[in-house]
């Protein structure tokens, strides 16, 4: 048998036809048309994000959201994300909340934590209906899971409040530990506070005085307060009041006038053999004059026994110099 199903002669006579396409061909083409266009903008995008960046760390906000508008308008949620953030500032431009929440919520649909996280804060602040609290808990349980630290915080505190759902102190506390491990001074306060007070479990007061001293250590004012009330009274730890003195003293200068007024109190017994009446002057008199009006009467009485001691002191200068 030949080869050749037509004879040579014949083959000037024979027409060949394309390839007959796939019927998805044209559609891949254009797939991939549309791809290479998106990349475009993607990257031209992201330049515009790059730029809008340099001008805000520059703080030229206006140069900074007009570029990243051209970013955002292009789906770069990063832009979206930081024009909202303009927006809701009111830097680059009128203070304009509306805007923000647009722009957050572009970013959100994308899957940004952040914007996530910033469009339930709107909603949570706005709270006039029950349905925004919902949509706040909701946009910030997403970003939660997500890892956001300041997120997991805020559900955390959702939880405990019953801020758009059930008071849940089970969840309050996951979800605090999550952020507490992370060093969120906020979430250690606030987990100790759950141990303290025994909010759905037992008091352990060993577990509140390592999450307050973690807080503390960072700054945290009220953990330092709490942290010295647990030294002062053996809570958790033996009663130490060098410690306890400490940590008040931290707490006062961060300027709690309870704190002030409870150091001022220590310092007017404490050490026992040699109080320290001038600390206890200071303490009483700055938490008076910051509204404490329980410590007036002790800024009184202080300064009466202050001035009573002077007077003592200068009498014995003039009877050893007139000896």
């Amino acid at each position: 048998m030949s080869f050749w199903q037509i004879s040579p002669s014949s083959a000037a006579s024979v027409s060949f036809s394309a390839p007959e396409k796939h019927p998805s061909y044209a559609l891949r083409l254009l797939q991939i048309s549309l791809l290479l266009v998106s990349l475009v903008l993607s990257t031209e995008a992201g330049a515009n994000f790059d730029k809008g960046m340099r001008f805000y760390d520059q703080e030229l906000y206006t140069h900074a959201l007009n570029t990243f508008l051209k970013a955002a308008e292009k789906g770069d949620a990063r832009a979206q994300l930081m024009a909202g953030r303009l927006y809701e500032d009111g830097r680059g431009g009128d203070y304009d909340p509306a805007q923000a929440h647009v722009w957050y919520q572009k970013a959100a649909d994308q899957g940004l934590a952040e914007g996530q996280y910033l469009l339930g804060m709107q909603y949570l602040e706005r709270g006039d209906l029950p349905r925004h609290q919902v949509d706040a808990i909701g946009w910030i349980r997403k970003a939660a899971e997500q890892g956001l630290t300041e997120a997991e915080f805020q559900l955390g505190l959702m939880y405990k409040q019953g801020a758009g759902t059930g008071t849940s102190f089970q969840k309050a506390e996951k979800w605090f530990y999550k952020a507490a491990l992370k060093g969120h001074a906020d979430a250690q306060y606030q987990l100790a506070l759950l141990a303290e007070d025994g909010a759905g479990a037992k008091q352990n007061y060993r577990a509140a005085l390592n999450w307050h001293t973690q807080a503390a250590k960072q700054g945290h004012a009220e953990a330092a307060l709490a942290l010295a009330y647990l030294h002062y009274y053996g809570l958790g730890t033996h009663i130490d009041m060098d410690q306890a003195a400490q940590w008040l003293q931290k707490a006062a200068d961060s300027g709690i006038l309870v704190a002030q007024y409870n150091l001022a109190v220590m310092y007017e017994g404490y050490p026992r053999l040699k109080p320290n009446l001038t600390a206890s002057l200071k303490w009483y008199k700055s938490a008076c004059e910051g509204g404490y009006s329980r410590a007036c009467d002790g800024y009184r009485k202080m300064e009466k026994v202050h001035h009573e001691r002077l007077e003592g002191a200068l009498e014995g200068t003039l009877e050893t110099a007139e000896y």
